[in-house]
């Protein structure tokens, strides 16, 4: 069983690797315009690399090599996941928008006066 200090440690350390690793494996197949597919496919190599690099120190005797720091790296992981698909979201309800007509502006002349 999981202990909770393992998954808090998890949580809070393992933001900063998924968000590191998430970046360059998203940078490299950006030519691929797979929309979602392309982010859940992304997330789940990085989860997937962030969980073997992070294997050794959740080793446990009694449960397969990797399988504690994949539990525990997953939350992280779904978490950056969901942060990307809302930026994403966001994104494309921003490019559908019509853009309204840019107002034009009127000069207004002050009188001077000399004196």
């Amino acid at each position: 069983m999981l202990a909770s200090l393992d998954l808090l440690v998890g949580a809070v350390v393992g933001v900063l690797p998924a968000w590191v690793v998430s970046r360059l494996v998203l940078r490299a197949v950006r030519a691929w315009h797979g929309g979602s597919t392309r982010l859940i496919v992304g997330h789940a190599v990085s989860w997937v690399l962030c969980s073997l690099a992070a294997a050794p120190l959740f080793a446990a005797s009694e449960q397969p090599y990797g399988l504690r720091a994949a539990v525990v790296l997953i939350f992280p992981q779904l978490c950056m996941l969901l942060a990307d698909a809302v930026r994403q979201q966001q994104s494309a309800t921003q490019a559908t928008e019509p853009r309204s007509a840019p107002r034009r502006r009127t000069l207004i002349a002050r009188k001077v006066t000399t004196g």
